[in-house]
């Protein structure tokens, strides 16, 4: 009997351990949508289907030493690459956390806070906006009047300034002559495959999710400044005295 026995329990065991592997692991229906979909695979390869959508930009940004208001007037060229058509166009700008009402991971002092964007023009497509982003967050929203279709482009003109925070964190004014400009113009938040629009809010305690997108711009200062950033230099014969552009260029050519 006690053989019998046993050798039913491991019958058992062996049934309830089998079918309990062949369920299926719990997956969110937002990253199982996208599998069935093909725009992604369970090999962690982008799918057979998969796109993402694109922005071209080209900025002329002034800083103003005196004022310490960030200004840029922007154009950009977005790609619609997904099969969806998009009737509203949501716009991220980071630097709002520095707005009272933004939501954030932590508690600021009184030098951190700010007005954040403003909009002085907005065209999509030569149409005029009537938005100024005062009641926006880390990302606002248009509604656009003709809906970007499948596969197709539009332009986007935007002018905009915003001032710098006093306290300087991830931007701001790091003292009275020396400002870290970073963040500071209005982007076409992600539309991926998987969650469409990204509306999370920017909460100072996470990295960023952008598209891969190309990017043309001009920064303005005055004459005794210095300006760092990322990027290839375009015009070093017209900013650097000359020891200096000629040493940069040698550089640009042996890299």
């Amino acid at each position: 009997m006690r053989t019998k026995s046993m050798q039913f329990l491991l019958i058992a065991l062996a049934f309830f351990a089998q079918n309990a592997f062949a369920q299926e692991l719990y997956m969110p229906r937002n990253i199982k949508n996208a599998y069935a979909k093909g725009t992604r695979s369970m090999d962690g390869k982008p799918g057979k289907n998969y796109w993402q959508n694109h922005g071209n930009y080209n900025m002329e940004i002034t800083v103003d030493a005196k004022t310490k208001i960030v200004s840029g007037t922007e154009t950009i060229v977005y790609e619609n690459n997904s099969n969806d058509t998009l009737r509203n166009l949501k716009i991220r700008f980071v630097n709002n956390l520095h707005k009272p009402s933004s939501p954030r991971g932590g508690s600021v002092s009184e030098d951190f806070l700010s007005n954040g964007l403003t909009i002085t023009s907005l065209k999509i497509e030569g149409e005029v906006y009537k938005e100024d982003a005062r009641s926006w967050g880390t990302v606002g929203s248009v509604k656009m009047k003709k809906a970007l279709v499948p596969h197709s482009k539009i332009t986007i003109n935007i002018d905009w300034n915003y001032p710098l925070s006093k306290e300087s964190g991830r931007e701001g004014q790091i003292d009275e002559t020396t400002f870290f400009v970073a963040y500071s113009y209005p982007r076409v938040s992600v539309f991926d495959d998987y969650n469409n629009w990204d509306m999370l809010p920017h909460t100072d305690r996470q990295e960023f999710y952008n598209d891969f997108n190309d990017y043309t711009y001009s920064v303005k200062a005055p004459k005794n400044y210095v300006v760092y950033a990322t990027g290839d230099l375009l015009n070093p014969d017209e900013v650097l005295q000359p020891e200096f552009a000629s040493t940069f260029k040698k550089i640009l050519r042996n890299r």
